[in-house]
């Protein structure tokens, strides 16, 4: 569920519905809890073609999450509290729609290019 640029009804929903286990998705970053117990916050390259993509973008994007991240947290302080319990997990994906691919992590402060 996408609460970016809703009305604060729909935003409150969209946050229960994170808080019950569900993704949502805020200023193009998903948010999920995973099985594990991790806060799992993914962006996505906007290259047409997989190969486009670089350890450069990745660490941007990561970085541009990483505020996304606070700017959601600063709007809602249910999902601040269950944000800031929770280790975190980021992720960099490549998505044409049909397939979605994991191109880069970062866990612990430590950068992965998996490409």
């Amino acid at each position: 569920m996408d609460i970016t640029e809703v009305s604060a009804q729909r935003f409150e929903l969209g946050i229960e519905r994170f808080l019950a286990g569900q993704s949502i998705t805020f200023g193009n970053v998903v948010f999920c809890k995973d099985p594990a117990g991790l806060l799992v916050v993914s962006s996505f390259s906007e290259h047409v073609h997989l190969e486009s993509s670089s350890p450069g973008e990745a660490l941007q994007k990561i970085r541009s999450s990483k505020q996304v991240l606070c700017s959601l947290a600063e709007r809602s302080e249910a999902f601040a509290s269950v944000a800031n319990s929770l280790p975190r997990k980021y992720e960099f994906c490549f998505n044409d729609g049909k397939t979605s691919v994991l191109l880069a992590s970062e866990n612990n402060d430590k950068f992965n290019w998996c490409n």
